[in-house]
C-alpha cells in the first residue's frame, strides 16, 4: 500500500542530515522516492536489500575489490532501490569513475557523504520525514475512501465516482467499463470539446496483460491529448481476479503524485464494487426475466397466466401483441474457448451483444423484450393488434436484417441467425410463435437459407419438421430415395447430387449438364439409372413429387 510512500531524494537532499552531501551522478533519479534506510555492511548486499531504500555504506566490505564496486550499482537499480549514499576517505580512498559512469548512465541517484557524517544521524531524520507523510498519506487516503465510499452508498455510479476522482486528481479521467460496455469522462478544468476525444480513447482501451498487472498494477504510456503528448495512467478495475475494465487518467494539468497514484487505485476498487452491485443486480434480474419468458412461452396454461400477471414488471404491455424471434448464437462459446477468463469474456460479449440489439430496436422505435440463454437470446416483438399479419412478418424481418447488420459491424467475429414466428393474436398461444421460430432457426442452418428465417417462408419443410412425422418420413424416405443413395455409396456415382440438379433445373437436361460440367449423354445415362434404381418415371408428376419430397426428407433426417 505505501511502497511509494517517502520522501524524494531531492527532497531528502534539502534535510540538515544531508547538509554537505552530493549528488554526483543519476540525477534522473532524484526524484525516486525513499521509504526505508539500510546500512551495507556485507559483500552481498544485494540479497539483503528492499525496493525503495536508501543504502548508506563506507564500502568498507568491498574496499578492495573494483569488480564488486563496479557490480554494485546496476545490481541495486535492479532491486529498485531509491539510491546509493557512500562515505569515503576512510576505507574507500574515493568514489571510482566506473561507479559514477554506471550511475549516470542508469539515472540511479549515487551521493558522496562528507567525511564528518554520522548515519545514525542520516537515519533518523530521513525516517521522520518518511513517516509523517506515510501518516499523512493514510490520513488522505482514509478520507479519500470515505468520500467515494459515500457516493456509493448513496446510489452513485461510476460517472459520480469519475468526477469525484477528477476533482482529487485535478486531471481528466475516463472510466470504462467492459462488462456493461459503458464509458464516462469526467472533465477537470480542460475545455468541454475534449470529452469526446477522451471518450473514443477510453473506449479503445486494450486490457493489461496479467503478468504487466502483476508486477505493476497499473500502467503509464504516452498519449496525444488536444495535439500535446502527455502521461497517460491506466488502471485496471479488478474484482475476484477479473478485470472488468480501467480508470484512465490524462496528466493534462498536474503530474500525478504518490498519493493521487493511491487515490487512483481507491478508486478502483469501489469502481469494482460498483461493478460487483451492478453485475449481482442484473444476475437476480436475468434470472426472474429468463423465468417470465419461459412461462409465458410455456403451452402450460396455469404458467402462461402467472407470467402474464407479472409481466409489466418485465416490460409486457397490455393491449399489445407480440410476436417471437430467437436469435442463435452460432458456435459462439466454440469461438472464444481458448480466451483467459472464458466465462467471463463470453458473457460480457453477450451483454454488448443484447446492449447493441436494444439500441437497434429503439433506433427503430420498436419495443422489445429479451431473454438471454446459453445459446441464444428470445425477443419478444411488440405489434399493434390493428396489423394484419403481412405487416408484423414485415416488420419482425425488417427488424431482423436490422439486428443482422448492426452486430456483424460492432463483432465481426460473431456469426448469428434470427428465426421469427408466426403472428398469433392470443398472448395464450405466443408459445406457438416460439415453436415456429425455433423451427425457422434449425431449418434455416440445414439448408442454408438467409440469416434472417420467417416461418412462413419455410414452405413445404413447415409440414416435414416435426417429430410425431418422424418415423413415417424416415419410412417413406425408405421406400423412394435410400436405394439410390446406398448405390452412391456403393459404386461412387453421384446420382443424388444429379437427382437434386434435375429438379433445381426444372428437367432441362442441358442445364443439368452445365451446372454439373458432365456431358450431356452422362446426364441423360444417369437419369435413366434413377428411374431403374427408384423404380419411377420421371415423367409422372406423381412420381416425381415423392422423389423431390424425399430428397427433403433426407437432409433433414442426415442433420437432424
Amino acid at each position: 500500500m505505501l511502497t511509494n510512500a517517502g520522501i524524494t531524494i531531492e527532497q531528502a537532499l534539502k534535510l540538515d542530515a544531508l547538509k554537505g552531501a552530493k549528488l554526483i551522478a543519476g540525477e534522473r533519479g532524484k526524484g525516486n522516492a525513499i521509504t526505508q534506510i539500510n546500512i551495507m555492511e556485507v559483500p552481498d548486499i544485494g540479497d539483503w536489500v528492499k525496493g525503495g531504500e536508501l543504502l548508506l555504506t563506507t564500502a568498507y566490505s568491498i574496499k578492495d575489490d573494483p569488480i564488486a564496486q563496479k557490480e554494485l550499482i546496476p545490481k541495486l537499480h535492479e532491486k529498485g532501490l531509491a539510491g546509493l549514499a557512500i562515505k569515503p576517505r576512510r576505507y574507500l580512498k574515493s568514489i571510482s569513475e566506473d561507479m559514477i559512469k554506471t550511475a549516470e548512465s542508469l539515472g540511479f541517484p549515487l551521493i558522496e557523504l562528507p567525511f564528518e557524517a554520522s548515519f545514525t544521524d542520516i537515519m533518523n531524520p530521513i525516517l521522520a520525514e518518511v513517516l509523517n507523510k506515510q501518516a499523512a498519506l493514510l490520513t488522505t487516503l482514509e478520507e479519500v475512501h470515505g468520500q467515494l465510499m459515500n457516493i456509493l452508498l448513496a446510489g452513485g455510479e461510476l460517472k459520480d465516482i469519475s468526477d469525484a476522482l477528477a476533482k482529487m486528481v485535478k486531471n481528466p479521467v475516463a472510466i470504462q467499463d467492459n462488462l456493461f460496455n459503458n464509458t464516462v469522462v469526467s472533465l477537470y478544468r480542460e475545455n468541454p470539446e475534449l470529452r469526446e476525444e477522451l471518450m473514443v480513447k477510453a473506449q479503445k482501451q486494450q486490457g493489461i496483460s496479467s503478468r504487466y498487472y502483476q508486477l505493476h498494477r497499473h500502467q503509464r504510456t504516452e498519449d496525444e491529448v488536444g495535439g500535446k503528448t502527455v502521461t497517460k495512467v491506466i488502471m485496471p478495475i479488478v474484482a475476484g481476479n477479473k478485470t472488468y475494465g480501467y480508470i484512465i487518467v490524462w496528466e493534462t494539468n498536474a503530474k500525478l503524485e504518490v498519493v493521487d497514484m493511491r487515490t487512483i487505485e481507491t478508486s478502483s476498487a469501489i469502481a469494482a464494487l460498483d461493478v460487483m452491485k451492478e453485475v449481482a443486480i442484473l444476475e437476480v434480474e436475468k434470472r426472474h426475466k429468463i423465468e417470465f419468458i419461459e412461462d409465458l412461452l410455456s403451452p402450460d396454461q396455469s404458467l402462461q397466466k402467472l407470467a402474464i400477471e407479472r409481466g409489466p414488471i418485465f416490460g409486457l404491455e397490455f393491449g399489445k401483441d407480440y410476436v417471437v424471434m430467437v436469435i442463435s448464437l452460432d458456435d459462439f462459446e466454440k469461438s472464444f474457448k481458448k480466451t483467459p477468463n472464458n466465462a467471463e469474456f463470453i458473457q460480457q460479449y453477450k451483454n454488448r451483444i443484447q446492449q447493441s440489439i436494444q439500441s437497434t430496436a429503439q433506433k427503430h422505435n420498436q419495443k422489445i423484450i429479451m431473454g438471454d440463454k446459453s445459446d441464444s437470446l428470445t425477443i419478444l416483438l411488440a405489434v399493434d393488434p390493428l396489423m394484419d399479419s403481412s405487416d408484423v412478418k414485415n416488420k419482425s424481418i425488417d427488424l431482423g436484417k436490422n439486428i443482422i447488420e448492426v452486430v456483424k459491424k460492432a463483432f465481426p467475429e460473431i456469426e448469428i441467425s434470427i428465426g421469427i414466428g408466426r403472428y398469433y393474436s392470443k398472448i395464450e398461444e405466443l408459445y406457438k410463435s416460439y415453436q415456429d421460430a425455433k423451427k425457422s432457426i434449425t431449418l434455416g442452418k440445414l439448408f442454408n437459407q438467409d440469416k434472417v428465417v420467417h416461418f412462413d417462408d419455410l414452405g413445404i419443410y413447415r409440414l416435414l419438421y416435426y417429430e410425431n412425422l418422424k418415423p413415417e418420413l424416415r419410412r417413406f424416405y425408405t421406400e423412394t430415395l435410400m436405394p439410390l443413395v446406398e448405390y452412391d455409396k456403393a459404386k461412387d456415382t453421384e446420382l443424388v447430387k444429379t437427382l437434386q440438379s434435375y429438379f433445381e433445373n426444372n428437367g432441362n437436361l442441358k442445364k443439368i449438364s452445365k451446372q454439373l460440367f458432365t456431358h450431356y449423354n452422362t446426364i441423360l445415362y444417369r437419369i435413366q439409372r434413377i428411374e431403374e434404381i427408384c423404380h419411377v418415371n420421371l415423367q409422372d408428376a406423381h412420381q416425381r413429387l415423392n422423389l423431390e419430397i424425399a430428397l427433403k426428407i433426407m437432409y433433414i433426417i442426415d442433420k437432424k
